[in-house]
């Protein structure tokens, strides 16, 4: 009976990690990558971030990447194009940067709002301080019988029905008719006229 060379075993299993992308240092001059075109929205922050990711898995990555940041917002003036955010508080993301930054905002809300992160920018670490809304902590059974929760959805919903008054031919028509069912779901009837059961009369239906 043949045997496997142990070598060639070795080589099997070390070559897979051999071939691992690592994820780019963004303060080392290694800038996003030109197939790096997807980017997040970082929550209630009004930034958007690029993040290492390996098949949308972000959990090597360690930074995030400032892409753009809305006007008046509480990262306006506060976050620029080009900062590399390294972590919360005066701690670098030691895990997953979504992750992290999620629990922060949270923690961030549940309390008065003050969220410090840690920022690269031009060579220099600061301490950036945002001011989101407090809305205090989801509830146990979230995201039933959620006071947090339940602000969400009116904010996300009037933000939805703003955009669509703004952009009634918007080209993506995923796009439009997920925020149409997302209206739709919502069971408000400030966005039905004037019959909720009747689909025509939904204000969005042409778009």
């Amino acid at each position: 009976m043949k045997t496997f060379p142990i070598h060639y075993l070795m080589i099997s299993l070390i070559f897979p990690l051999l071939l691992t992308a690592k994820a780019p240092d963004l303060t080392q001059g290694q800038g996003v990558p030109a197939k790096g075109v997807k980017d997040w929205n970082l929550g209630p922050t009004g930034a958007r971030g690029w993040i290492y990711s390996d098949k949308y898995s972000t959990s090597e990555a360690r930074q995030i990447y400032v892409t753009a940041v809305e006007k008046s917002s509480p990262a306006y003036k506060k976050l620029f194009v080009g900062d590399v955010v390294l972590g919360v508080g005066r701690e670098k993301f030691n895990d997953d940067p979504r992750r992290v930054f999620g629990r922060a905002i949270a923690n961030a809300e549940a309390k008065k709002g003050g969220l410090e992160l840690l920022v690269w920018r031009q060579g220099k670490n600061l301490s950036v301080n945002l001011k989101l809304q407090s809305i205090g902590k989801y509830s146990s059974t979230a995201p039933f019988n959620c006071s947090k929760s339940d602000m969400i959805l009116k904010q996300a919903c009037e933000f939805i029905a703003q955009d669509l008054k703004k952009n009634k031919r918007r080209s993506n028509w995923i796009v439009r008719s997920s925020n149409a069912l997302a209206l739709l779901a919502s069971g408000d009837p400030s966005y039905l006229v004037p019959d909720r059961n009747e689909p025509k009369s939904f204000k969005y239906n042409n778009l």
